[in-house]
């Protein structure tokens, strides 16, 4: 994709209230790749193996929690995501993208 095309979709989306209210998240391409690596071992032992004992992933550095909410939507729900942050400023970017969601799946901390 050209950086002119990149400009153009990135006003674009600066247009329309979808991303501002949770209706979509945007994630880069190459952020999506470790999150599908993540989900298919997580469904892997959800259906598969048909593990008995609840899921749980650690998502360490997860502002702005657009992966992490992500990945919470490939679980449907299935275990829980215990999401860190160390940065108390990215923590609340973390914390509204959760609450935006509405995954209750997740957990976050900040230490």
């Amino acid at each position: 994709m050209t950086h002119e095309v990149q400009n153009n979709v990135k006003k674009f989306l600066a247009t329309i209230p979808l991303p501002y209210h949770g209706y979509i998240f945007l994630l880069h391409v190459g952020s999506g790749a470790p999150v599908h690596c993540i989900s298919s071992v997580v469904s892997l032992m959800l259906t598969v193996v048909n593990v008995s004992f609840s899921v749980k992933v650690l998502d360490a550095c997860s502002a702005p929690g657009n992966k992490t909410v992500h990945l919470a939507a490939l679980m449907k729900g299935k275990g829980k995501i215990i999401a860190c942050e160390l940065n108390k400023d990215r923590a609340k970017r973390l914390e509204d993208t959760v609450r935006l969601s509405g995954a209750a799946s997740i957990l976050y901390a900040v230490f």
